[in-house]
């Protein structure tokens, strides 16, 4: 028989449940609060997929957000990106896995991303489109919590695997990624501006949750990002961001500089710093990042973290964020390395 206090706490936890249905509809991770999206290009912009200098390149990055709460948000991403050539013209192939988690009622999404762009050289200038395309896989479960009825006399503990008589409170539902994306660049002497755009849920996919049918609304970004390199020392990147999916929005800007501090041509070390903030809209400062990192041969690790300066600051430490990534790029194979002569054949050969 259920209790008064039973009953309460259980229809506490449904009213947390229906509460969070909006944030579940719209969670896919292109809105989410990511501050190292050069460790991933292809999730800011599909046409971004291919834009490095190498022949394969692939990337890992983990975000704790909240550490200080029980079961913090986590974010883990590992991605593969590589060119391929058809009559000369240059194509680039990606694939992402992305797999998020929060909160004590395991929240967990994850999402396999396919990746497809074309880049055409004009002079100086590069132009690019790109396609993605997945699937999305949301799970929300309450059956791990505890209530009064759950307590092991025996143990001292709360048991979730007691019987509790009960109705299954948990959800999952799988729904398609879409989406396509313009780039632009032009390299000079000194200076690389870009622009890019993108969009993605185009097919306003339909998600239902316990009879609560509502379609995703597309979200779109923009970015630009101007790359100063006065010498093969030293280097600095302007950039900004800005995400929109319905009445939501997000900026992020800042600079990155690059130092390399020891000439060597193999190993080529340098070291990164970078600051740059983030707002909820153009009106609500959301949270100042620190970041630094090192690169060492074609390796590239980087760290940040975010000092939240919204009034989430009144909670402490509890808001802080911290984000890793480790990125390997594999050389470019040069023209020069191509006109080599084979020895078998070498004038002094014959």
């Amino acid at each position: 028989m259920k209790t008064p206090i039973r009953i309460i706490i259980r229809r506490v936890y449904i009213l947390a449940f229906i509460l969070a249905v909006p944030a579940l509809q719209s969670g896919n991770a292109q809105m989410s609060h990511y501050s190292l999206g050069s460790a991933d290009n292809m999730y800011i912009n599909p046409a971004n997929t291919g834009n490095y200098d190498g022949i394969r390149r692939i990337s890992l990055m983990y975000r704790s957000q909240w550490d200080k709460i029980s079961v913090p948000f986590t974010y883990k991403m590992i991605s593969f990106e590589k060119p391929f050539f058809v009559y000369s013209e240059k194509f680039n192939l990606g694939v992402s896995l992305q797999a998020d988690q929060s909160g004590t009622a395991g929240f967990r999404s994850i999402s396999p991303v396919g990746y497809l762009s074309y880049y055409k050289e004009m002079g100086k200038s590069t132009v690019a489109v790109g396609f993605c395309g997945g699937m999305v896989h949301q799970s929300f479960s309450l059956d791990g919590l505890t209530n009064p009825g759950q307590f092991n006399y025996e143990t001292g503990y709360f048991d979730a695997s007691m019987e509790n008589a009960e109705p299954d409170l948990s959800m999952s539902h799988l729904f398609p990624l879409a989406g396509f994306g313009l780039l632009w660049k032009r390299q000079t002497e000194n200076w690389t501006p870009q622009f890019g755009f993108s969009m993605v849920d185009i097919t306003k996919p339909r998600v239902m949750l316990y009879g609560l049918k509502k379609r995703i609304e597309p979200a779109y970004s923009g970015h630009v990002s101007l790359q100063y390199k006065p010498s093969s020392q030293y280097e600095a990147n302007l950039f900004g961001i800005i995400r929109q999916r319905g009445k939501e929005n997000e900026v992020l800007c800042g600079v990155n500089g690059l130092w390399h501090f020891i000439s060597d041509e193999k190993k080529n070390p340098a070291f990164m710093a970078g600051v740059s903030v983030r707002r909820g809209g153009f009106s609500t400062n959301d949270a100042l990042i620190w970041s630094t990192g090192l690169q060492y041969g074609r390796w590239t690790g980087r760290i940040s973290y975010d000092h939240t300066i919204s009034r989430l600051k009144k909670l402490g430490k509890m808001v802080g964020s911290t984000e890793i990534s480790l990125v390997y790029t594999a050389p470019p194979i040069r023209s020069s390395d191509l006109s080599k002569p084979c020895k078998r054949y070498s004038a002094n050969s014959l």
